[in-house]
């Protein structure tokens, strides 16, 4: 860690660990611990336009730190997401607050959008209500959330899925979370894969989910989650692991380990899957007519 660094040494259990290189990789300009006495972990992170980062994860208790101002200073269940703002040099604690349910939560992804607002995405085993006005399944265990820059005012949340929790407890996910972003005109895109069945799809989805073999699932939601734009699912075969990215202008580009029978288009660098795993690609414009 560096010398000034907000968090000099391990607090117990897993910390979490945030640093900044510089451009070639060659120096450690800073880096500083962030947890409490049990198992923390850091997930996400984003810079906002003052170069202070905000860093997202899952929080094992009430040791993890949290400021006076806190939407939520205590821990709501068993482990709680956990949002944290650290100056640009990361000698100070800005903001940092819980977020979740009574049960076990973990936030993956943190995105900004140009006004500075925190969104983030992840699963909860407990309920979650939805607020008012918002696109949701009730008593699904994957959540988003909006919070405004201070992390001190909850601007909305959400839960999208299957509406599987029974009793207040997650069975399992309805997919794995692995990308999540704000557009430049503040829509809503999420993408995960091992997707169960029962999600919602829009009329235009590419694949409606009567497929065998369900990979992934695809959502755009519209400005501050208002109401579904596009769901889809993608391939009727399995698929595991893998990540995905997007860019601003609503484009995903997929990375993922294919069992067979992934569907390559015409003019594809290979149509052929061969024994075995192999590697399948593909990029879908969510903006496209």
């Amino acid at each position: 860690v560096s010398n000034n660094a907000y968090q000099q040494n391990l607090a117990g259990g897993q910390d979490g660990v945030v640093f900044k290189l510089n451009n070639d990789l060659s120096n450690l300009e800073w880096s500083t611990y962030i947890g409490g006495s049990s198992n923390d972990a850091a997930f996400g992170i984003r810079i906002n336009n003052n170069n202070n980062v905000f860093v997202t994860g899952t929080a094992g208790d009430d040791s993890f730190p949290t400021t006076a101002n806190a939407l939520y200073p205590n821990n709501l269940g068993l482990s709680d997401g956990f949002i944290l703002e650290l100056n640009d040099q990361g000698t100070n604690l800005i903001n940092s607050t819980f977020y979740g349910s009574n049960g076990e939560d973990h936030s993956f992804f943190i995105d900004l959008d140009s006004d500075g607002y925190v969104y983030i995405f992840g699963q909860n085993s407990g309920i979650i209500n939805p607020s008012p006005n918002v696109y949701s399944i009730p008593n699904s265990p994957q959540f988003i959330a909006k919070i405004d820059p201070s992390l001190s005012v909850l601007e909305w949340e959400t839960v999208i899925g299957s509406g599987s929790i029974n009793g207040g407890i997650a069975p399992m996910p309805d997919f794995i979370p692995i990308a999540f972003m704000v557009d430049v005109c503040d829509h809503i895109y999420i993408s995960g894969h091992s997707a169960m069945a029962g999600l919602e799809v829009t009329d235009d989805a590419i694949y409606t989910g009567d497929q065998v073999g369900i990979g992934f699932y695809e959502l755009v939601l519209s400005v501050d989650a208002n109401d579904i734009v596009f769901g889809t699912y993608y391939n009727g075969d399995h698929v595991d692991g893998g990540t995905s990215r997007f860019d601003p202008t609503g484009i995903i580009y997929q990375a993922v380990c294919s069992g067979g029978a992934f569907t390559p288009t015409n003019d594809a660098f290979s149509n052929i899957q061969p024994i075995g795993w192999d590697i399948g690609v593909f990029k879908i414009d969510f903006n496209s007519d």
